[in-house]
Parts: C-alpha cells; structure tokens; sequence
C-alpha cells in the first residue's frame, strides 16, 4: 500500500467518522476537496523527484538522465506513472460531479440528496486510476443491494449518503489485499 493509498484511507475513515456525528461537516467539503488535491500532488511531485534521486545512484539507470540523455525522459516516465493516473481521477470526478448535478437538477433532485454528490465525486479522486473504474462497480452494487432491501422494506428510495465513503475503502482494500496485479497492471498507463 503506497503513501497515496494511505493518506486516502486515512482521509476517508475522518470523514467517515466525521460524516456519522456532524452531518453539517459537507458544508466544508470544498476546503476537503482542496486538501485532498494539494496532498496528493504534493505527494506526487515528492515521489517524483525521489525517483530522479533514485536514477541517479544507480549505474545503468543515471543512463537515464541528464547529462546522459534528455530531461524528457524522466519527465515523461514520471508523468505516465504518477500524474496522468491521478489527472484521470481528478478529471472524472469533475465529470461525475458536473453529470450528477445536472440530473439531479434536471429531475428536481430526484436521484440524489445535494451532500451525495461532492461525495461520490471526492470518492472517485480518492480511488485514483484505475480504482475509480472499481468505485462505480463497488457503489453500483451496493445501490442495487440497498435498493433491493428499501424496495422489500417499502421504504421508497434508497439514499446512498453513507454509502459514499465506505466505498473507496472498499476500492483501496481490492486494489492492496484482493486484486491481482496482474488485473491492475492491465491498466497501466504507458
């Protein structure tokens, strides 16, 4: 489990714990949202330049970098294997929030309560590439499960408000302890 994956589930199980005794803490959720991204590209940049340190102490690999070869190498190498992940996962998020809004507006916020979907867009970031992929099964199934036991119930709709979070652990814990890598290696950027 890398440091990224660590600081998600860490973030998640405060915000999950947050989430059940202060309802009212999604009033903050863009502050959270901005925390979220400045770690993970803090994070990013800190794996980065530990990589080029790393090229650099080995004999075939300061090969690599200047002066031997060009900087974009290494710039391009970095950005495939740490950026565009995390870009892809911030990119959808934004997507998925924009979608969601729209529908819920559309449809006088007939699918989702207005704290659901800084939620699933956060959950989506927090999962990363290809995790996000992951979080919409995992929070789809859940959504089929819980609407089948409100249906059975007679409850009406089904809200997935605390659904939300626990979801990304469930992605974080799949991708670290279940799935192979070789499923997860399927999705490598290059």
């Amino acid at each position: 489990m890398d440091i990224i994956d660590k600081f998600s589930l860490t973030l998640i199980l405060i915000l999950f714990a947050i989430q059940i005794f202060h309802r009212d803490f999604l009033k903050r959720i863009l502050y959270i949202w901005k925390l979220s991204i400045i770690a993970i590209f803090l994070s990013v940049i800190f794996f980065s330049i530990n990589q080029y340190f790393l090229w650099q102490k080995d004999p075939f690999l300061k090969l690599l970098i200047p002066p031997y070869q060009s900087i974009n190498y290494f710039l391009r190498f970095v950005s495939f294997k740490f950026f565009i992940p995390w870009i892809l996962a911030l990119g959808f998020a934004i997507l998925v929030n924009f979608l969601i809004s729209w529908a819920n507006k559309k449809y006088n916020e007939r699918f989702f309560e207005q704290e659901e979907i800084p939620l699933a867009a956060l959950g989506i970031f927090l999962s990363g590439w290809p995790g996000f992929l992951f979080y919409i099964i995992v929070i789809l199934l859940l959504g089929v499960f819980l609407s089948i036991i409100y249906t059975i119930k007679n409850k009406g709709r089904a809200p997935l408000y605390y659904f939300w979070l626990p979801g990304v652990l469930i992605v974080i814990f799949l991708e670290n302890f279940i799935l192979p890598k070789s499923i997860l290696n399927f999705f490598i950027i290059s």
